[in-house]
This record gives structure tokens, C-alpha cells and sequence, in this order.
């Protein structure tokens, strides 16, 4: 009883930064890959030419890099490497499925992209598939005491806000520093923002890097989860 004690208020394992360039190598592979799957759509190159294996692409890289990501330095090697190919073959499967699927509905062409409950229903198989292996691997046990679940849902729902918001916040002040340039007749900055091959990369690099930079300062993640719960607790009876 005392183990489960002690392992139910264990601290959540925080990474280091020995992680941090793995994390942002993640990042930028993935804004990589979907900048390709994007162009080769654009210039009709493979695989956009196979409309289901292109979803089934798209869908894979939008998320597992997520897992990647997220489960560096929380989650050990041997885990993180099993449940990110699952995460793969899951989702390959989940794309190609929704497009052929939306063909025999429509009757009509194969669309490019699944569709928008498919992503949902991705989203969610991905969240709790990882709030499952990552309290379980801590635990060293299939099935983990219930706080660590509550602990790593939570703490990760409020990373995943906080990381959004700060890669918007970047943008918002490169949009603004190119406006300014744009009134003294300078449009580099904004022609550079456009351009896919600088904003998708771009962008996951910083949310990588958000992502460290909150799993480092794990105080903040704490902070705003109390508040969280706090409101939460008193809107309750009102719900």
C-alpha cells in the first residue's frame, strides 16, 4: 500500500536539456516532411498522386511527431520507439481508410485529405494512446496508479495550450515586424513568411522548442493547472 502510495504522488519524470536537440530535429523533420507532401500536391508529384496513400502520409506526419516530441526524456527509448510505430501503422490505416471510404460515400474522386472527424477521432487516439504508455512506463506496470494519468493528461493538455499560444505569439510578431518593414517599402520579411518552405519547417521548430522550454520550467505548467482546476472547481455546481 505505501509503494502505491508513493508512486500515485511521484514527481513526473522532466527532461533535460540533453533532449532539446532531439526535440527540435523532431520539430523540423516534421515541418520538412509536410512542406514536401504539400509541394508535391501543388506540382501533382507522388505520392499526391495516390489520393489515399497522400492522406494516409499527411495524417502520420501531423501527429507521431507529436509522440516523438512529447515522449523524449518521459518516456524510456524501448516504449517510445514501440508506441510511436503503432502510432504509425494506426494512422496510415486511419487515412487511408477515411479517404477510400469518402469515395465509396460520394461516389466521386478521391478526396486528398481525410476527413475532419477522422483528424478528431486521430487527435484523440493519439492523446490518450500516449497518456496510457507514458503513466504505465513510469509506473513499470501495465496499469499505472491513478494520479500519474491525471498528473501527465493534465500537464501535457496545458503544455500543448501554452506551446500553441507561444507559436502564435512568434508569428503574430513576425507578421507585425513585416508590416513595419512593408511602410518603408522593405517586403523581404513578409515575401519570407509566405513562402511554404520557410513557415511549415519554421514552425515546428518552435513548437519543439516550446515544448522544452515548458517541460523545463515545469512551475509554469503547475501554475496554470491550478488555476485551471481552481476555476473549474467553482464553475462546477453552475455545470
Amino acid at each position: 500500500m505505501r509503494r502505491e502510495m508513493a508512486q500515485s504522488h511521484a514527481e513526473l519524470p522532466e527532461p533535460t536539456l540533453a533532449v532539446a536537440p532531439l526535440r527540435l530535429a523532431a520539430g523540423l523533420i516534421q515541418g520538412v516532411a509536410v512542406w514536401l507532401l504539400i509541394d508535391a500536391d501543388k506540382h501533382l508529384h507522388w505520392p499526391a498522386t495516390a489520393p489515399a496513400l497522400n492522406a494516409a502520409l499527411v495524417l502520420t506526419c501531423a501527429y507521431v511527431p507529436l509522440i516523438v516530441i512529447g515522449g523524449l526524456g518521459r518516456i524510456r527509448a524501448v516504449p517510445l520507439t514501440a508506441w510511436a510505430a503503432l502510432a504509425v501503422l494506426a494512422l496510415m490505416l486511419f487515412g487511408w481508410h477515411g479517404v477510400d471510404a469518402s469515395y465509396v460515400a460520394k461516389g466521386d474522386r478521391q478526396p486528398e485529405l481525410a476527413d475532419f472527424p477522422v483528424w478528431v477521432l486521430s487527435a484523440v487516439f493519439v492523446f490518450v494512446g500516449h497518456h496510457l504508455v507514458g503513466p504505465a512506463d513510469q509506473a513499470r506496470r501495465p496499469l499505472a496508479p491513478y494520479s500519474l494519468y491525471f498528473d501527465w493528461a493534465w500537464k501535457d493538455g496545458v503544455q500543448l495550450a501554452l506551446s500553441l499560444a507561444f507559436l502564435g505569439v512568434f508569428w503574430g510578431a513576425l507578421k507585425l515586424g513585416g508590416a513595419l518593414f512593408g511602410l518603408i517599402g522593405v517586403d523581404a520579411l513578409n515575401t519570407l513568411i509566405a513562402q511554404n518552405w520557410f513557415f511549415l519547417p519554421v514552425s515546428g521548430l518552435v513548437f519543439a522548442g516550446a515544448v522544452q522550454l515548458t517541460d523545463v520550467r515545469v512551475g509554469l505548467i503547475r501554475g496554470v493547472r491550478t488555476v485551471a482546476l481552481v476555476l473549474l472547481s467553482w464553475l462546477l455546481p453552475v455545470l
